[in-house]
Formats: C-alpha cells, structure tokens, sequence
C-alpha cells in the first residue's frame, strides 16, 4: 500500500493490525512510501525494493509465488520506467 508515512507509524499501524513482519520504502516528502505486512506463518523473501516497487518470493506450504507490489509514478512521462522495471524482474526472476 501507499503509506505517505514514516516507518514508525507504520510499524505501529502494524502492531496494531496483528501482523509479524513488515517491509517498507520511506516516502519522500509528502508522496510515495511503500509498505507490505504479513504473518509469520508465510515464508516471505524480498527480492528488490525501490521507490517504486516491492518485489517478494513467498512460500504458503508447498506453494511459492511471486509478488510485485508496485506504486504507479504520478507522473506520466516517468511511467515507462515502471514499467521497464517490471519487465526486466519478470524476465531476469529465478523461480528456483
């Protein structure tokens, strides 16, 4: 989610929701920040973090999937980066 908070409010935002793990980008000024919780119960490992997207391998059992958690630039003439960083995850991933 976008949080446009710093990491002590959504730690707390954490606690308070009952989850066990957390991963956040810090905003920059008043834009941006990203933040992904989970349960200690899945197995998640965070592949990349930016500004702009969160990428995770997570196992549920014997599954494991992949998860890109990504904030869209506001800005329109930077979108194209976004999605070149996309892409080039999905096409340089290891599903090993």
């Amino acid at each position: 989610m976008e949080t446009k908070q710093k990491f002590g409010y959504i730690e707390g935002l954490k606690n308070g929701l009952g989850y066990d793990e957390l991963v956040t980008v810090e905003p920059v000024g008043l834009s941006g920040g990203l933040a992904v919780m989970w349960k200690s119960s899945y197995k998640v490992e965070v592949l990349f973090a930016d500004q702009r997207i969160i990428d995770l391998k997570i196992q549920v059992g014997s599954m494991i999937f992949f998860m890109s958690c990504i904030y869209g630039d506001p800005v329109r003439e930077m979108r194209n980066h976004v999605w070149e960083q996309i892409t080039s995850t999905g096409i340089s991933r290891d599903t090993s």
